[in-house]
Parts: C-alpha cells; sequence; structure tokens
C-alpha cells in the first residue's frame, strides 16, 4: 500500500554547505539532487536553440531542481509496488542510448558534409536560379481620403467621394480635404496619409488602383472596398528592384545549410534503410503483423 504522501515545503540551500564537495542543492530523505543533475537535465529535457531563451528566465533553474526532486521522491516510492517491466525497461535504455547515438552521428556526419560546401558559390547559383525570388516588391507612398457608408447610401457616399476627388483635382490641398472629411480614423493624426507600402499589403480592389498610378501628384478614380468609397493620391511609385547578391548572400547561405544538412541526414538515413545486403524474414515479419493486426485492429 501507498504511503500517505505528506505535504512538503521544498528549500532550495542558498549555499551549498550541505555538502560542498558534491555540489548538492537539494536534499530529503535520502533523495538528493546535485548541480551534475541539473545539467543532464538541461542537456536532455531543454532544445540547444532555446537555452538561451529559457536559462534567461528566473527561477527556471528551481523548476528543474522541483522537477527532478519530485521525480525521484515518488520514484523512490513507487519502487515498492514492483510495478515495472525490467525487460521493457531495458529495452528503454538500450534504444534510448541507441537514438542518442544515432544523433550524435548524424550531428558529426552532417559537420563534414557542409564542410565540404563552397558556400559562396552554391550561394551565387542559387540567386542566380532563383532571381526573381531576391527582388523587393513595388511599393508606393500614397495618401487617400475614405468616405464610408454608414448612415448613409452608397450612391450617397460615392457621390460624396466623387465631389471630392473633383476638389482634389482641381488643386485644393489633399491633406486639408482628408482632414476635414475622410472618414479613417487615422485622418486626422496621418492626414490621410498611408506611407510606404508593399504590393500585397493592400485588399484587392485599392491595391489595384493605387499600383496603377505612376506619377507623382496622380489622383485615382474613386475606388470601392469593404471599408467604404476612396479617393488616392500617390506621392511615390517604388519599381521593383533586385537586391545585390552582397546583400542576400547571408540570408541564401543560412536557408543553404538547412537544406542541405536535412539532405544529407536523409540521404543517409535511406542509403542505411536501403541497404542490399539486409536479410529480413519476411515470412516471420507478416506473421507478427499478422497478429499484431488481429489483437488490435477491429474489423469492421
Amino acid at each position: 500500500m501507498l504511503k500517505k504522501i505528506i505535504p512538503l515545503t521544498i528549500v532550495l540551500m542558498s549555499s551549498f554547505s550541505l555538502s560542498a564537495n558534491d555540489g548538492v542543492v537539494l536534499e530529503r530523505n535520502g533523495v538528493v539532487v546535485t548541480e551534475a543533475d541539473i545539467a543532464s537535465y538541461i542537456e536532455e529535457r531543454v532544445p540547444a536553440d532555446r537555452k538561451a531563451e529559457l536559462l534567461a528566465r528566473r527561477g527556471v533553474v528551481r523548476e528543474m531542481v522541483e522537477n527532478i526532486y519530485v521525480i525521484r521522491q515518488l520514484a523512490q516510492e513507487g519502487s515498492e509496488l514492483d510495478v515495472l517491466d525490467e525487460v521493457q525497461l531495458q529495452w528503454q535504455v538500450d534504444f534510448h542510448r541507441d537514438r542518442l547515438l544515432m544523433s550524435a552521428y548524424l550531428e558529426r556526419y552532417i559537420e563534414a558534409g557542409l564542410q565540404d560546401v563552397d558556400w559562396e558559390i552554391t550561394a551565387r547559383e542559387v540567386y542566380v536560379a532563383d532571381g526573381d525570388k531576391f527582388l523587393s516588391p513595388e511599393s508606393v507612398t500614397a495618401s487617400h481620403i475614405l468616405i464610408k457608408t454608414e448612415g448613409r447610401t452608397a450612391e450617397e457616399a460615392k457621390a460624396l467621394a466623387e465631389s471630392l476627388r473633383e476638389r482634389a483635382v482641381a488643386g485644393e490641398e489633399f491633406e486639408a480635404l482628408a482632414v476635414e472629411f475622410s472618414e479613417d480614423p487615422s485622418a486626422e493624426q496621418n492626414k490621410g496619409n498611408l506611407g510606404r507600402f508593399d504590393k500585397g499589403r493592400m485588399v484587392a480592389p485599392f491595391e489595384v488602383a493605387v499600383f496603377a498610378l505612376r506619377e507623382p501628384g496622380q489622383i485615382s478614380d474613386v475606388v470601392e472596398t469593404d471599408f467604404g468609397f476612396h479617393v488616392i493620391k500617390l506621392h511615390e511609385y517604388h519599381p521593383a528592384k533586385q537586391q545585390r547578391f552582397e546583400d542576400v548572400r547571408a540570408q541564401i547561405e543560412k536557408e543553404l545549410r538547412v537544406q542541405i544538412a536535412n539532405k544529407l541526414r536523409q540521404d543517409r538515413i535511406i542509403e542505411v534503410r536501403s541497404a542490399a545486403d539486409i536479410d529480413v524474414n519476411t515470412e516471420l515479419l507478416e506473421q507478427v503483423e499478422a497478429e499484431y493486426r488481429s489483437e488490435f485492429v477491429t474489423e469492421e
């Protein structure tokens, strides 16, 4: 029978006075947690790319120590139950060891493979082959006046937008019209100026209209979107531009390292899996598969 578990306040020692030589940070009833345990726990449980982020959080090491302690304390109490299948346990230990060795081997294998790559030449080949990928997109700097349909009919909103467009085309200051009439909530602060934005950022009808403009000061026809009716003024058109290789080389190489590493890993696994001299007892394999299917799969 399990013993009644008494609530426990875990106290971490502020110094290693209990056993300085062993680096013990927690001890109770023969259960200890050491500095070495913390190091191994971090290595086992925390991915390398998350260590800096996680360990920057105050108190996280204390949480780890408490986790280790709870596992060991309850495991010690559970050891009285004789519930573990020792054969299965040993299989898990051996299999986990094999996985760690496989990971370590593949890491070294990939490192060796990456050393053979001429990164500048390979990156330049990608840059030339996928030139369109390294175009900075078209962009514009523009302002607009928005007239909503709330509180008026669509015909009334469109008519008001048309009249404001005529006034802007006739020479009235666009910013002043935006401040006075635009129903975009930000108009009072930005005077209708939307700043610079790339193609693909705005809703389709607005985007088609604004990217059809080319000359600074050009004003669009009235454009209808789900937001209402717009009058758009172009300040500047910025055509798509090929980025320099020097500016994108680091990005290309970073992506290539991931791609090539993944390919090296997959190719090595496929090579091992498809070795010609693997001896498979097909008859026994089919028999085992049939046994498990009959035990676990319910036929409809």
